[in-house]
């Protein structure tokens, strides 16, 4: 999708992602994403970079972390939407994959529900990787082979499927330490080597 597309959509993305399915769905997701998360000593994660946060979905996962928490999305509307309900984080307007941010700056990264919309995977986990501190942590999902994800595909979005995403994240440096299954996604959490 394009940036004009998600600055139209962001007016009522959070209203579709309340829908009965959407909001079951999401739910999953954030729980499955929550369980990996808490494999994690946050007492050593005090700054964090949500990649494509659009209405701020992710930043739920570690809202109630005393943290300095930083998001970016390509898209100026949904930051908008999102500084609304997370008014104490930083918000930039930025690409994913040509990030605004120092080498090792934060601990943990999110990067959820972004894969499919970027159209190099390999750029994407190297820009993670740079702004990762060294022994940091990535939360990545990419879609998974679920036929739930054909109406996507069909759409025009490029689904990366866990074979492929397992190769990238290690070529570029990564450790997976665990994978879960939900509908919709593959949730990695990785560390930095």
């Amino acid at each position: 999708m394009t940036k004009r597309l998600w600055d139209a959509e962001a007016r009522f993305y959070r209203g579709l992602r309340r829908n009965a399915m959407s909001a079951r769905i999401l739910s999953e997701e954030n729980a499955a994403a929550k369980r990996l998360l808490a494999r994690l000593d946050f007492s050593n994660i005090h700054r964090v970079l949500d990649i494509g946060t659009g209405v701020g979905n992710a930043l739920s996962l570690i809202e109630h972390r005393a943290m300095h928490v930083s998001a970016i999305d390509a898209s100026a509307e949904m930051l908008r939407e999102a500084s609304l309900q997370f008014p104490n984080v930083k918000f930039y307007c930025a690409d994913a994959c040509a990030m605004p941010f120092d080498d090792a700056a934060f601990e943990l990264v999110l990067c959820v529900g972004v894969s499919e919309y970027v159209s190099d995977m390999s750029l994407l986990f190297q820009e993670i990787y740079r702004v990762l501190a060294p022994s940091g942590y990535a939360l990545l999902t990419a879609a998974s082979a679920s036929p739930f994800n054909l109406l996507r595909y069909v759409l025009g979005h490029r689904l990366f499927l866990r074979r492929r995403l397992d190769g990238v994240a290690v070529q570029s440096g990564f450790d997976i330490l665990a994978a879960s299954r939900t509908l919709l996604q593959i949730q990695y959490l990785l560390q930095k080597s």
